[in-house]
């Protein structure tokens, strides 16, 4: 006599095959995935995938929803930091980029099928994903815009084109994220990878008569301090 399963409620069980769904594409692919492989995966019958989703491409928008939005959710609380922000040294400009770039480092890491699933598939297969992606890529860009534009007024950065520098340092992001988290294997040292992006930008675009060093040792304490406070709450 088979065990019997478990009795789940709408939300769980429908999680449940988001969860499947998210394993299936990202070992196969969007195209070379089926709704049989997400059944056979989540354990359920045919028929009880449709109570929940009309198609492939229904669960997998979803997915690709439920990324951006709290991704978004992330650069939201960048920005509104930023824009709050009155910094005459810069620490405090490196110390939230440090945060934030820990967050969306941790974000991805506990997220790597999805965001496997985001920079390979969605990307380039659909007009709709591709337009969300490059929202998500713009929000981004302005939140770095304001840190950098606000340093750039009180004269602590080298003369560059805040624009570029900001597509820059996104630019890194994605790849850091694609080549250091869902390419890697085993634990990764996220804060360590936060740093590095932080400090290697501090050090081009500081202005050299500044010393960048302090305020990066700086940056790296009130950085601890706050995800310390962040653990606490």
């Amino acid at each position: 006599m088979s065990p019997k399963r478990r009795r789940l409620s709408k939300e769980q069980r429908k999680s449940e095959i988001l969860t499947a769904a998210t394993k299936v594409f990202a070992e196969k692919g969007y195209r070379g995935a089926s709704v049989s492989d997400i059944n056979d995966a989540a354990g359920i019958a045919r028929g009880t995938f449709y109570l929940y989703f009309e198609s492939k491409k229904d669960v997998f928008v979803e997915l690709i929803e439920s990324y951006f939005t709290e991704y978004g959710r992330i650069l939201n609380d960048f920005r509104q930091k930023q824009e709050s922000l009155r910094d005459p040294t810069g620490v405090f400009t490196l110390a939230i980029l440090r945060e934030s770039s820990y967050y969306i480092f941790k974000f991805n890491n506990e997220n790597r099928d999805l965001a496997g699933i985001i920079y390979r598939e969605a990307m380039g297969m659909d007009e709709d994903f591709h337009d969300r992606f490059g929202e998500m890529a713009e929000q981004a860009n302005e939140s770095l815009y304001l840190g950098f534009k606000s340093m750039a007024d009180l004269d602590l950065l080298r003369p560059c084109t805040l624009e570029v520098v900001t597509s820059m340092v996104v630019g890194s992001i994605v790849f850091i994220v694609m080549d250091h988290i869902v390419e890697a294997e085993g634990p990764i040292d996220l804060l360590a990878l936060a740093d590095e992006l932080v400090d290697d930008y501090a050090r081009a675009l500081g202005r050299p008569e500044l010393d960048i060093e302090l305020a990066i040792e700086l940056s790296k304490k009130l950085r601890d301090k706050e995800l310390e406070l962040a653990q606490k709450a």
